[in-house]
């Protein structure tokens, strides 16, 4: 009797942390975002790296319920170069992907406006992914996700945006642009030679998928009612 008790005690806490996760899931948007864009910096392809200078600004930054965050306009942002492994693959006529060399450590670092102080915001490592897809038209466009992590705030309070982006446990995802109109880009990067244009991008946390949620919480539910006799 005190076994049957036990059982039954164990698959109702089962069933209620099943119904508590599937309730704290469906309440959880997080939607904190920064832009950045080039202020009188470019980026260059040069010598089997790709760099972004010291001339990237945050333009705008969203908090997780959706009000603008002005303490980070005008910010200055700092991404590392990117190493590129040189390997090249044709993707489509005018397109090709050049392979990164992302068993280096690349940081991010946000520091405070020129006349605030400059003062370090907030550090975080990114993955810029395995390709960077290059056009001949001279675009060049890559969606990485999970690709910001170990986000350090270094001034808490200064940034809401910041905060929220540093407190979440989800993904956070890094998107860059870069532009260079008039050069036949994957041509240039193959033969060395330089290239410069201008940059423009993004990080924001991403938001859960809900159907993968919802599965986890019935595999749960469904854990707490199969008596454990009936588990295999």
């Amino acid at each position: 009797m005190l076994a049957q008790r036990s059982r039954t005690a164990r698959h109702f806490l089962l069933a209620l942390a099943a119904v508590l996760s599937l309730m704290s899931f469906a309440g959880v948007v997080h939607a904190a975002s920064f832009d950045f864009v080039s202020s009188g910096g470019q980026f260059t392809i040069a010598g089997g790296s790709l760099s972004f200078g010291n001339g990237l600004a945050i333009s705008s930054a969203t908090t997780d319920v959706g009000d603008p965050d002005t303490s980070l306009v005008n910010a200055a942002v700092l991404l590392d170069p990117i190493v590129l492994s040189g390997s090249n693959l044709t993707l489509a006529p005018g397109l090709t992907a050049i392979g990164i060399d992302n068993s280096i450590t690349y940081e991010m670092r946000i520091f405070e406006r020129a006349e605030d102080g400059g003062a370090l915001i907030a550090a975080a490592t990114y993955d810029p992914g395995d390709f960077v897809v290059i056009g001949a038209s001279g675009l060049i466009s890559a969606q990485i996700i999970d690709g910001v992590h170990d986000v350090v705030v270094a001034q808490p309070g200064f940034s809401t945006t910041i905060d929220e982006l540093a407190a979440t446990g989800l993904a956070i995802d890094f998107n860059v642009t870069l532009s260079a109109a008039g050069q036949d880009m994957a041509a240039r990067i193959a033969s060395g030679d330089l290239i410069a244009g201008s940059v423009a991008g993004s990080v924001a946390t991403v938001i859960p998928e809900p159907g993968t949620n919802l599965l986890m919480a019935l595999g749960l539910m469904g854990l707490a009612i199969v008596p454990s006799g009936q588990r295999r």
